[in-house]
């Protein structure tokens, strides 16, 4: 079996092209060693090393000495999606430079090891690539995002009949809402992140409405996360929808009267609701309240805060630091870092917002990343290692915009996260690319 002298002379070479000059004597070396190896294999018939499932194979026979160069080659193969590497007769030092330098190329999602050979007109050597699905994978995320986005479309619809039906009648059923609601538990226990996405599109219109709907998916992920019934998921995401229904019938949600008075406003008016549990009153009334005590109105001490209450209040809080009315504006990281805070030694329920930061992780999704080469991406969803999520590159390293997107996943790929960004500063929302 040739496959591991041919790995072995395969790294020496890749090393030795990146690090000496053509000229150079250990340059020279390398290359006519791995000449001399493939010749010695390829007669008439070629020679295959195809790799499965990270394992190397020379023709149908998996190579069970996996030393270090042929994990090398297996590692190199796999990053840059090929799938064999076939060696025919005539090998030569032409073909010996230009695989080492093609395999040592850094690899992106534009990088073709085959045309990149074709190009160098090598002809002693063939590759065969995995098939590229990111053209699927895109067209797939696509239309998922669309149809989520029609679905947040059809929830600002319902929100704002739900407002005019409580100002216009004395009895009001919220089926259309939990209709709506119904479909978003259905993807918040298939995939939490993109509904974390959806949670940070910025609505038209009154503010009110966009953090209603925020709070409402926030509060379905944290509800997700502690095992609620989807009966109970129900009750929270009206809930949460429904929180602030009280800014509607007062002076506006910049006005300082309104926010005092809207918990009890609100309250008032989803007596309306045709709700067996009044979970929604209840929530609206007491969502201002925190587990310490504080907050507003005030209450007798000893107090107990309904829990879909508790869960409103995360969800209210995380969408009010990342898309405050006013103010300063924080970035997803620097909103979980303050819910911690809170939930330490202030209003929040220290165990939901536990779940919650859980859920989203220290950078959560929407978070903007620079990576070790300056290269842009933001956060789309949370990895097995907090440090290393899943992100959708934007920006190359250049600046240029990265067509098509890409999602990479920093826990297999070897950038490292540099710093984490604003999104103000590079002048983008990254609910677009989400």
């Amino acid at each position: 079996m040739g496959a591991i002298e041919i790995a072995g002379a395969l790294a020496a070479s890749r090393r030795a092209v990146r690090l000496y000059p053509a000229a150079h004597p250990t340059h020279r070396t390398a290359v006519r060693e791995l000449v001399a190896e493939v010749r010695a294999l390829v007669d008439i018939r070629p020679l295959t090393l195809s790799l499965r499932e990270g394992r190397l194979y020379e023709g149908s026979v998996v190579i069970a000495e996996a030393g270090a160069s042929v994990r090398a080659l297996a590692e190199a193969m796999e990053s840059r999606r090929v799938e064999s590497l076939t060696f025919h007769m005539g090998f030569a030092e032409a073909d010996a430079v230009a695989l080492s330098e093609v395999l040592s190329i850094r690899p992106s999602p534009d990088l073709h090891v085959h045309m990149e050979l074709e190009e160098r007109s090598i002809s002693a050597v063939t590759v065969s690539e995995l098939e590229d699905l990111s053209a699927h994978q895109s067209e797939a995320r696509d239309q998922r995002r669309e149809a989520d986005r029609s679905l947040y479309r059809q929830s600002v619809t319902a929100l704002n009949a739900m407002a005019t039906e409580l100002v216009d009648r004395p009895v009001v059923d919220p089926v259309a809402a939990t209709r709506v609601i119904a479909q978003f538990i259905e993807r918040v226990t298939a995939d939490p992140p993109s509904i974390i996405a959806l949670a940070m599109m910025t609505g038209h219109g009154e503010r009110w409405r966009s953090h209603s709907l925020s709070v409402m998916l926030y509060s379905l992920v944290i509800g997700s996360g502690i095992g609620m019934s989807d009966k109970q998921l129900l009750a929270v995401g009206l809930a949460g929808l429904m929180h602030d229904i009280g800014y509607t019938l007062d002076h506006g949600e910049n006005d300082d009267a309104a926010r005092s008075n809207h918990p009890l406003l609100g309250a008032h008016t989803l007596g309306a609701l045709l709700d067996e549990d009044y979970t929604a009153m209840i929530v609206a009334y007491e969502h201002h309240m925190g587990v310490d005590g504080s907050g507003w109105p005030e209450r007798d001490p000893g107090y107990v805060l309904h829990p879909c209450s508790r869960i409103v209040a995360v969800a209210d809080r995380y969408d009010t630091l990342i898309r405050p009315p006013r103010g300063a504006v924080l970035r997803p990281d620097e909103a979980v870092r303050q819910l911690m805070r809170e939930a330490s030694d202030g209003p929040l329920d220290p165990v939901l917002t536990r779940v919650f930061v859980h859920t989203v992780g220290v950078m959560p999704v929407g978070t903007v990343l620079r990576l070790s080469d300056f290269s842009i991406g933001i956060v789309s969803a949370p990895g097995r290692d907090q440090l290393r999520p899943t992100i959708r590159l934007i920006l190359a390293s250049d600046g240029s915009e990265v067509r098509p997107i890409r999602d990479i996943c920093l826990a297999e790929d070897e950038r490292t996260i540099l710093e984490v960004v604003s999104a103000a500063m590079l002048e983008l929302r990254p609910s677009d690319y989400l």
